[in-house]
């Protein structure tokens, strides 16, 4: 039994020592030596209130006479060890009376070094006091919302942007203040992360605020806090506001639909353009062909007739390609004033008096009837086509906008 004393007491990684009543090392292990500095020479016989910096002495002695008389239990006690070169440690003892038969005869000590365990609540200290600097003073709004979506603390960005004093706002749940059509995505994510599906979640979403009407756009990212054995304490949730940048993106959008819009628009233009041009080539040869034919007929010759209302028919059709063209930005306006409604009966359309004909018809006489000069008696057109007439287009449309830029 003694050599398994003398192993551990000798391999122990904590210091232990004996003091006999009068509160003087008797023992001391290695890790003692290595703990203090001094050698086991050194220390034997020394009072072990010399290992304690002068203003904890009174303290120390204290403790150790309340030891001697039972006052208090083995429960260890913190205080500090001042080692040989002057530094100090911070130690905890463990310290209870052993007897010689009934008869007490010293005090039995192990001291725990704790100075990692003192440098590690430090450093959690430090960090504390940072996340709760950055917390309050975050330009972005954040919060520690429970596992049951309560707020527990908020900061004042938070409150800015939704316009609640903390005191409420720490009463209520961020289901109380999120637009309905974004509630049920956050709380899937919600339920993801606490199974530990995944470990956060970022989301674009829409809070109420406090004022009942406004709508306010944010992006919230949040992650999960676990205790050491797993169990989820609470979220972290940073928010910000992103209300002006939607607002810039709908005001892009509508921008860009009305660009697309105009582009469709210009293309039509430019389509019902190149068509009129071409149908104009076409029928500038149909009346080209039709007044040799005429020169070429007898005037007495029946055929004469047909001739002369193709002739006229090209003419009508071309001024109609040219009107069509006229649908560009950068043309004139044209304007229907009459339409067919039986063979004989042409449609008449009036045409922008800035390039007239060689030879118009009048429009106060036009019918839907063709006479000419070899052949007096009116001619009935076997294909309705468009007469024209020429007019000074107005300034502005009937609705109020402007025919140069319609």
């Amino acid at each position: 039994m003694a050599d398994a004393y003398d192993l551990l007491f000798n391999h122990v990684e904590n210091m232990v020592c004996t003091l006999d009543l009068d509160g003087c090392l008797t023992s001391i292990n290695p890790a003692g030596e290595r703990l203090t500095g001094h050698s086991v020479e050194e220390l034997l016989g020394l009072p072990a209130v010399d290992l304690v910096p002068q203003e904890l002495r009174e303290t120390a002695v204290e403790r150790f006479r309340r030891r001697l008389t039972g006052e208090v239990g083995a429960t260890p006690d913190e205080s500090v060890l001042l080692k040989r070169d002057g530094s100090c440690v911070p130690i905890e003892v463990t310290s209870t009376l052993f007897f010689e038969g009934d008869r007490p005869c010293g005090i039995l000590a192990v001291v725990h070094d704790l100075s990692e365990r003192k440098h590690a609540q430090e450093a959690l200290l430090q960090s504390e006091r940072r996340f709760r600097k950055s917390f309050e003073s975050a330009a972005i709004g954040m919060a520690l919302v429970g596992t049951d979506g309560r707020f527990l603390e908020v900061n004042d960005s938070l409150c800015t942007i939704v316009g609640y004093p903390a005191e409420e706002l720490v009463a209520k749940t961020f289901q109380e203040i999120t637009h309905p059509d974004d509630l049920d995505l956050d709380l899937e994510y919600v339920r993801q992360v606490l199974a530990g599906e995944i470990p956060s979640y970022q989301l674009e979403k829409r809070y109420f605020h406090a004022d009942g009407h406004t709508i306010v756009w944010v992006l919230l990212s949040v992650s999960l806090v676990r205790a050491s054995d797993g169990t989820p304490l609470h979220f972290v949730s940073q928010i910000e506001d992103i209300t002006k940048r939607k607002q810039a993106e709908a005001e892009r959008d509508r921008l860009q639909e009305q660009l697309h819009h105009a582009q469709k628009l210009e293309a039509v233009g430019r389509l019902a353009g190149g068509i009129a041009h071409d149908f104009n080539n076409m029928l500038t040869g149909i009346k080209g062909y039709s007044e040799l034919l005429l020169e070429g007929l007898d005037p007495a010759s029946p055929l004469r007739r047909e001739a002369e209302q193709i002739k006229r028919a090209a003419a009508a059709a071309k001024l109609a390609a040219r009107a069509e063209a006229a649908v560009k930005p950068t043309q004139p306006a044209v304007e229907p004033i009459g339409s067919i409604s039986s063979p004989g009966e042409l449609p008449i359309v009036a045409v922008p008096s800035a390039d007239p004909p060689a030879a118009p018809a009048p429009a106060e006489e036009v019918s839907g009837t063709v006479e000419s000069e070899s052949h007096p008696e009116p001619v009935e057109a076997k294909t309705p086509l468009p007469i024209y007439r020429w007019f000074d287009p107005p300034e502005e449309l009937p609705d109020g906008s402007d025919l140069s830029s319609s």
